[in-house]
C-alpha cells in the first residue's frame, strides 16, 4: 500500500498493544469514547491487537496530521501477522523522518518491559525522531494501587495525567 506524503507536521501514536493509543487518539480529535467502542477516528477495543495497519489522520490544514501505528508486543491476532504489521510499523518510523513526532504512550499501571527499552532504543539510535513519553490510564492505577503514603506530596511537583475516556482531560494535557 502507499503511505501519504509527509505533512508539515505529524504525530505518531506509538506503544505497546493495548495501552490506549487509540483512545488517546480519538480524545485528543475531540471523539466520543465509551467503555469498549468508540464514535469517532479510531477504532477501539478491549482486546489487543485491534490497529493492523497505520492510519492518517487530519490535514495540514488544523493542525498535525496524526498517525496511529499498530502496537509492539502481544496481540490477538496470528504471529505472521503481527510480526508483518509491527515490520510495517518499524520500517515507517526509520523512513518517515522529519517533520515526523512520535508519542511513546505508556500504560502507568505497567512496568518497562523489554519491548518497550528496544522501542526507545529504535527512536533515540536509529530513527532519531522527537519523542514524547504519555502516561496513560492514570486513573485506574489510582484506583487499582494506592501506596502508603510516608509524608505529604510535593505540592510543586509537576503532574501530568491523561484521561482518555473524558475528552477534555486529554485535551488539558496538551
Amino acid at each position: 500500500d502507499q503511505l501519504p506524503r509527509p505533512a508539515e507536521d505529524e504525530v505518531a501514536f506509538a506503544g505497546r498493544s493495548n495501552v490506549g493509543k487509540s483512545s488517546l487518539l480519538n480524545a485528543l480529535g475531540g471523539k466520543r469514547i465509551g467503555p469498549t467502542s468508540t464514535q469517532g477516528l479510531a477504532a477501539v477495543k478491549n482486546s489487543p491487537g485491534v490497529t493492523r495497519s497505520i492510519n492518517f489522520y487530519g490535514s495540514q490544514r488544523r493542525g498535525p496530521r496524526l498517525i496511529d501505528l499498530p502496537g509492539y508486543g502481544f496481540a490477538f491476532a496470528d504471529p505472521d501477522a503481527v510480526a508483518a504489521w509491527q515490520h510495517t510499523m518499524r520500517e515507517f518510523i526509520l523512513t518517515r523522518g522529519a517533520p515526523l513526532r512520535v508519542l511513546l504512550v505508556m500504560d502507568a499501571r505497567q512496568s518497562l518491559r523489554q519491548s518497550d527499552r528496544e522501542f526507545l532504543l529504535l527512536i533515540d539510535r536509529e530513527a532519531r525522531l522527537p519523542l514524547y513519553v504519555v502516561m496513560n490510564k492514570c486513573a485506574q492505577r489510582a484506583r487499582s494501587v494506592q501506596p502508603p503514603e510516608t509524608h505529604p506530596p510535593n505540592p510543586h511537583a509537576p503532574r501530568l495525567q491523561v484521561r482518555p475516556r473524558r475528552a477534555g482531560g486529554a485535551r488539558q494535557a496538551v
